[in-house]
């Protein structure tokens, strides 16, 4: 059967603090009775710290002490969000004939401080291990992207819709760690790590629906062309890389309904 080998018994402390103020605004023009212009601003705004204690003990079967191992690890961090919002839509007749654009931009940006102070005492040696490590993480993240939809009703309760959208995200991610050895930084590549991305879609849509008396059907089709590419970059003990990908899919859809009762 198997026997205890060892014991470990861990203390751990917590003591997260954040705070996060939001904002939004916005405005409608009407520049007619079937024009309409508009905006909307929204931003989130995280601001935290962390303190991380850990102290705890590795003992034999026996209850002899073999080790101790002590932590202090703390952590800084930021993220905020700012999205803008720009709406057009425009009234043809009372009938229902529609145009609208939409244009939007959303900005990530965060921003992680970290470090780890452990120090392990061998009580069976009588020796210390001290180990420090700082960590920089920030990351960036940009969203754009652009809409147009427009809706035309047909006779007998039924109506064609149709839209293109465009949409690039461009993402920026950094992890920077350091060795701290007598109040010097020295670069840790084994962990260190900077990844880029873009990406692309482009799509187009046309749906088609009707009612008649307790039957309904609705048919659509959108196609969406994909474009990305990623860059791993690479450091003293690791190269570049890159990837590419396009593709174009095709998403049918057909939706039948029929109502039991009225």
């Amino acid at each position: 059967h198997d026997e205890l080998q060892s014991v470990f018994k861990q203390h751990s402390i917590f003591n997260p603090r954040n705070t996060t103020p939001n904002t939004k605004a916005g405005m409608d023009f009407y520049v007619s009775d079937k024009t309409t212009l508009g905006f909307v601003f929204t931003g989130s705004y995280n601001r935290g710290n962390q303190v991380r204690d850990v102290a705890a003990i590795a003992t034999k079967p026996s209850g002899v002490t073999d080790s101790v191992i002590s932590a202090l690890n703390t952590e800084q961090s930021g993220q905020d969000r700012n999205g803008i919002n720009f709406n057009y839509s425009h009234k043809y007749d009372s009938l229902g004939r529609e145009l609208s654009f939409d244009l939007d931009h959303i900005r990530y940006k965060n921003s992680t401080d970290q470090t780890f102070g452990n120090e392990i005492f061998n009580s069976q040696l009588g020796t210390t291990i001290r180990q420090d490590l700082v960590a920089s993480l920030p990351s960036k993240i940009a969203v754009y992207s652009a809409k147009g939809d427009y809706e035309h009703p047909l006779k007998g309760k039924a109506k064609l819709s149709a839209g293109l959208k465009t949409s690039f995200v461009n993402t920026d991610n950094i992890a920077d760690y350091f060795i701290q050895k007598n109040d010097q930084l020295i670069t840790d590549n084994e962990k260190t790590n900077h990844f880029r991305y873009k990406e692309n879609i482009n799509a187009a849509y046309v749906n088609f629906n009707k009612e008649c008396k307790r039957f309904s059907i609705q048919a659509g089709l959108r196609i969406e062309q994909t474009n990305m590419e990623g860059h791993q970059l690479g450091n003293a003990i690791r190269s570049d890389s890159t990837f590419s990908l396009h593709y174009t899919n095709l998403f049918p859809t057909l939706y039948l309904s029929y109502k039991l009762d009225s």
